[in-house]
């Protein structure tokens, strides 16, 4: 793994922290209390969930030339920015 991809994995891991961090914020302030052993289940979930989206996408990297990859990106995003209009 290069050095631009480990920070883009970092991001990755840091926006997820910080997305988790925000709900947990939330679920506290709407007067909703978790119990440590759910918040694992949760958190165990959601690792397995990334690190099989990391290798699945690891593998697909080396399966699908980057230009198609970087067109289905684009057009993917703005069908969701028409759908959103």
């Amino acid at each position: 793994m290069g050095p631009s991809m480990s920070v883009s994995v970092l991001l990755l891991v840091l926006a997820l922290c910080l997305d988790a961090f925000v709900a947990s914020m939330v679920y506290g302030t709407n007067g909703i209390s978790i119990s440590h052993r759910q918040i694992a289940v949760f958190n165990a979930i959601c690792s397995l969930c990334l690190g099989a989206a990391l290798v699945f996408g690891t593998f697909l990297d080396s399966q699908i030339p980057e230009v198609f990859t970087k067109r289905i990106g684009v057009f993917s995003l703005l069908l969701l920015g028409g759908v959103r209009l």
